[in-house]
């Protein structure tokens, strides 16, 4: 077989496999709860996913600059100056 033939034939697969069929089946009310729940706690994990790995390393850099800024505005004395950005 050539290469058309085997990029042909896979495209006529999946033709037919994404051709919805009705299944004539009942899904009762305890399964279609139990789906729409494992559906919703997946979109749950990964907005918490994307909070995890994105949004506390960047609130620690935004910490620790933050921080750092304070160190720098000490006068002498021990005082910290009031900076514009604080109010």
């Amino acid at each position: 077989m050539n290469r058309n033939n085997v990029v042909w034939s896979r495209s006529v697969v999946l033709l037919f496999a994404s051709i919805p069929v009705a299944a004539h089946a009942y899904i009762g009310p305890g399964a279609g709860l139990t789906a729409i729940g494992t559906v919703l706690a997946a979109i749950g994990a990964v907005v918490l996913l994307i909070i995890g790995f994105v949004w506390y390393p960047v609130k620690r850099m935004f910490s620790k600059r933050d921080k750092q800024r304070e160190t720098r505005n000490i006068d002498q004395d021990g005082n910290t100056e009031k900076s514009d950005a604080a109010e």
